[in-house]
């Protein structure tokens, strides 16, 4: 999706891809009342996991409020969700990869073994600028 709305900034392409993303919410929210009904699954890190998870879904909803005010045309402020989704082709928003660090990297780690969860899970081919780089 993401690098999908990088390359093609058409309305098209972003009404598209936003409803790929509400239609996903929902399983995302699904894995969260899962995760909360574990009992000793995931032990002391449960909290933790499960408020990346609520994360995950606080960011995906602040797409949708988006998405909501660009089709009733409310959108003449900018789009600031999609500009921050958009700074790079491959690297998330700061918030997404927390949460995502704190969810999916905990869950890994207690299936691969005791690993510590990666730093960031979206960087790695991050062009240096990205951050700086206009999405104008």
């Amino acid at each position: 999706m993401q690098k999908l709305m990088y390359v093609d900034r058409s309305s098209e392409t972003y009404k598209q891809q936003l409803h790929e993303l509400i239609r996903l919410t929902p399983e995302v929210e699904d894995i969260e009342a899962d995760m909360s009904a574990t009992e000793s699954l995931f032990q002391q890190d449960k909290t933790t996991i499960v408020k990346g998870i609520q994360a995950i879904v606080a960011f995906l909803d602040e797409g949708y409020d988006e998405f909501v005010k660009f089709n009733q045309g409310k959108s003449e402020g900018g789009l600031g969700w999609l500009d921050e989704l958009l700074k790079c082709p491959v690297h998330f928003p700061e918030s997404y990869d927390e949460a995502l660090r704190n969810s999916k990297g905990i869950v890994r780690s207690y299936v691969f073994g005791d690993i510590p969860p990666p730093k960031t899970l979206s960087t790695e081919r991050c062009p240096p600028d990205c951050w700086t780089r206009s999405t104008a």
